[in-house]
């Protein structure tokens, strides 16, 4: 196997490790459904919540539920207009924002 081949397949390998560290990091902080709807959007880029509903198949009703909490914990936008749009924060940006509000519940408990 050629060297450059070589790098690929390692650089490869090291890309699927870091996505699954960032995938297990989520899922300790959000439910699994939260989880698949950031990480629909996170791949897929901007969506709207009836899209987002069918790729999923998950109820449109539950999908804006989703969407909100992700709003609110600010990993997640919207651009409104018709239909609203949704799109999901660098998934790094993401984990420090979740982390960070983690932290800060936390100490006040």
């Amino acid at each position: 196997m050629n060297t450059c081949r070589k790098s690929e397949i390692e650089f490869d390998n090291r890309l699927n490790e870091i996505n699954e560290i960032n995938r297990n990091i989520l899922e300790y902080l959000l439910t699994p459904n939260q989880v698949e709807v950031y990480l629909h959007l996170n791949k897929n880029g901007t969506k709207t919540a009836t899209s987002i509903s069918e790729s999923l198949r998950i109820s449109r009703t539950e999908i804006y539920d989703i969407l909100n909490n992700l709003q609110q914990r600010e990993i997640v936008t919207s651009a409104y207009g018709k239909p609203t749009k949704f799109n999901a924060v660098e998934i790094d940006d993401a984990i420090t924002i979740l982390i960070d509000k983690e932290i800060i519940q936390n100490k006040d408990a």
